[in-house]
């Protein structure tokens, strides 16, 4: 199981004794993406519990209470300034919808 997050920071990020002491002397590092808390766990891997190994999650806003989907494909492409980017395709929810679906 995977998800795609989208980052927007350009730049590292120091975590300096201060802020370890504010937590209590140690830290625990978000490794799924949705922290509200962000680089700080505040637990919001749970939502993460059901994703099937070899599938990739989307969630709405980076949000652990955001909808989650599936993204069943990955496309490449190439941009007219020489860069790469990639747009998701075949999207589905979890009841296996579609993206843009309506029912």
């Amino acid at each position: 199981m995977a998800r795609e997050i989208t980052h927007e920071a350009t730049g590292p990020l120091r975590i300096d004794a201060e802020k370890i002491e504010e937590r209590g002397g140690s830290v625990l590092v978000c490794r799924c993406g949705l922290s509200a808390a962000y680089p700080f766990c505040d637990g919001s891997h749970g939502a993460t519990d059901d994703e099937v190994d070899g599938r990739l999650y989307e969630y709405a806003g980076d949000d652990d209470e955001g909808e989650r989907r599936e993204i069943v494909e990955v496309v490449e492409i190439e941009l007219s300034d020489g860069t790469g980017d990639h747009e998701r395709a075949g999207e589905r929810d979890e009841n296996g919808g579609g993206a843009g679906d309506t029912a």
